[in-house]
């Protein structure tokens, strides 16, 4: 028999069924005994060996201790009060684990077919040939720019920034600049305090 690490069990069908509640002590012992083996059994709900064949009395009598016998009239007071079923195979079963059964089949087909067809929709969708199952769809589009570091300086970090920046390029500081502009008045004027320019070009400020 497979083995199930679990079965759904409703109390209320067991307690609360009046053809259960009709059997005898003993007809209760065995019939649970044998819900035992349908659950476990494949095909499942049905009280049946390994390769589907039903289950003797003596297989019976073995499993609920107690004699092929006892098992055989037990077995005819269960089918007499409705409790269980028999198929033309001779098996007993179980009409409420054969129907659950069923209906999880049913449902399982169901998922399958929608996990279908959302596969092809998205295989439309992404344009890929309609022959490759299997294919995991790459994603297309922009690739994410990298994330830009931001830097703050305060006060202090400003001044030693620009200490660093004077002793790299000295040109490059205001003072640099200034003098830059300095010496090129002075080349192009002859002397940097008599020249028209350098004397507007200090009057707005842009030389010192």
């Amino acid at each position: 028999m497979t083995a199930k690490h679990s079965t759904r069990w409703f109390w209320s069908d067991w307690s609360g069924d009046p053809a259960v509640r009709r059997l005898t002590p003993a007809e209760r012992g065995l019939w649970i005994d044998l819900l035992a083996i349908a659950a476990v059994a494949a095909p499942t709900g049905y009280v049946c060996d390994e390769r589907g064949n039903p289950v003797s009395y003596e297989e019976m009598g073995r499993f609920a201790n107690c004699s092929p016998t006892e098992a055989e009239s037990l077995v005819v007071g269960i089918l007499d009060k409705g409790v269980a079923g028999r198929d033309r195979a001779g098996r007993l079963f179980n009409r409420r684990m054969v129907r659950d059964v069923a209906l999880s089949e049913k449902r399982r087909a169901a998922g399958s077919t929608g996990g279908t067809a959302t596969k092809l929709k998205w295989q439309a969708i992404s344009g890929l040939p309609g022959d490759l199952p299997g294919h995991v769809p790459r994603q297309t589009g922009t690739r994410a720019f990298p994330e830009r570091e931001i830097k703050t300086f305060t006060g202090a970090a400003r001044e030693g920034a620009v200490q660093q920046t004077a002793a790299a390029n000295p040109v490059a500081t205001p003072a640099g600049l200034a003098k830059e502009a300095r010496e090129a008045v002075q080349k192009s004027s002859g002397s940097i305090g008599s020249g028209e320019l350098v004397a507007t070009m200090q009057a707005k400020g842009w030389l010192p």
